[in-house]
């Protein structure tokens, strides 16, 4: 009798103690889940930019992601806009001489032979995507041009700004943040 009575003990301990880590690592997973700041993906301030796939002048194809750790200077625009074509000259001066700011401008609906005929004229290097159909314009709620998101190393949207900037606005910008 006194083994069936040490077994039934034995086995409400380990029951007991099952239930105890069970518990602590249950309670554990939701404090750090609540102390960790989750960002949702968005095209707003604050949010995590959509990543996006886009080809180049070139045609080799290129992802947001494939810039995550660096600031990303993200600028929406085309050729046939004056305050866009006004700003061209202070984004390539950024290219140039900001080494800690990747600049990447995505030409809205437009024919590549037309944005490589504007770039080649104007002497322009810096990285341009084509979004010929528009669909990451409208992913990022683009409703005006130019617009530029800065986006910083772990791809949060920190600072977005619709018209032209200057040389001077762009690196304030980008070194507030």
């Amino acid at each position: 009798m006194m083994n069936f009575s040490n077994n039934k003990i034995t086995i409400t301990l380990i029951i007991v103690l099952i239930i105890i880590v069970g518990a602590f690592f249950f309670f554990n997973k939701d404090s750090q889940q609540s102390s960790e700041q989750i960002i949702q993906k968005g095209s707003e301030v604050g949010r995590l930019a959509h990543d996006f796939s886009l080809n180049n002048i070139s045609g080799k194809e290129i992802n947001l992601s494939d810039h995550r750790g660096e600031m990303i200077f993200l600028n929406f625009w085309a050729t046939w806009c004056p305050p866009c074509e006004a700003e061209m000259p202070s984004i390539q001066k950024l290219h140039e001489e900001n080494e800690n700011v990747k600049v990447i401008a995505v030409n809205t609906k437009e024919n590549k032979d037309d944005v490589l005929d504007y770039l080649m004229v104007n002497k322009y290097s810096f990285t341009t995507l084509l979004d010929q159909k528009g669909k990451i314009a409208s992913k990022y709620l683009i409703r005006g041009i130019p617009t530029t998101l800065i986006i910083d190393q772990n791809g949060v949207i920190v600072k977005r700004h619709s018209g032209t900037l200057s040389y001077e606005q762009m690196l304030d910008i980008v070194k507030e943040k």
